[in-house]
């Protein structure tokens, strides 16, 4: 999915609904993610993998499994959410 296709409103509803099919490892990136005060476009891949105790590619793979193209993707929808 690409944030021109994606109504900003849906994405913290829509990455909820997903929440069930992931597991533990993550749902724990999703709260990394959400749970983190001050995210913004700046945090890199490497940051958030870091504080989830994941790797880079699995960051990404999360990303694309709930429909966006990627992290950078992913940040900005959060982010503009």
């Amino acid at each position: 999915m690409t944030l021109s296709g994606l109504d900003l409103k849906a994405v913290g509803p829509r990455i909820r609904m997903m929440m069930p099919h992931l597991t533990p490892l993550e749902a724990k990136v999703v709260e990394t993610v959400f749970g983190r005060r001050g995210f913004d476009e700046s945090i890199p891949l490497k940051q958030i993998a870091e504080e989830s105790g994941v790797s880079e590619a699995m960051v990404v793979k999360i990303a694309k499994k709930l429909g966006f193209s990627g992290y950078r993707d992913f940040r900005t929808a959060v982010y503009e959410y």
